[in-house]
């Protein structure tokens, strides 16, 4: 996210996706799952996705050996943070959700997009540099239980505090 979407520092206790409605509720656990945030000075990234993050900023935020994920239709995923992440809003906000497998339990989950005006998402596999795929597009998040946000910032309206 660049910073000046988000405007001002925060403090990010949870982050939400807002889920493709596949037809059915969904549900999947994802092993060995992994969520960082971390600051970037680019504003579309580049082909190795941890050279994007600036030095020492890159913190994991939740860590989960298995982690199972249920949502409705039209519904959203949350993922509470093991630890608020202070974002200072003096670089871009890198966000990486990672895992090692995926076991289908149901329907496969996906998230809503948004087209942005550069290479803002990069998808690949683990450990495998070869299937890195560049994206124009952006997944719909939401920056939940956060403190800072003013109602006049662009990020008030991709951020709330109460779900």
């Amino acid at each position: 996210m660049l910073a000046e979407e988000i405007g001002q520092p925060i403090l990010i206790g949870s982050i939400a996706f807002a889920m493709f409605d596949s037809g059915g509720p969904g549900c999947t656990t994802y092993c060995d799952f992994e969520a960082a945030l971390g600051l970037t000075d680019r504003d579309t990234l580049g082909a190795v996705f941890s050279a994007n993050y600036i030095a020492g900023t890159r913190t994991v935020v939740l860590e989960a050996e298995s982690l199972l994920v249920e949502v409705s239709p039209d519904g959203e995923i949350l993922l509470q943070l093991d630890a608020p992440f202070d974002y200072t809003a003096d670089h871009n906000l890198l966000i990486e959700v990672s895992w090692t497998a995926r076991v289908e339990e149901g329907d496969p989950i996906y998230c809503w997009n948004f087209v942005t005006g550069g290479r803002r998402t990069v998808v690949g596999r683990y450990l495998s540099p070869g299937g890195t795929i560049y994206r124009n597009l952006a997944p719909w998040l939401v920056l939940g239980d956060v403190s800072g946000l003013s109602a006049v910032t662009w990020g008030a309206l991709k951020g709330r505090t109460v779900w």
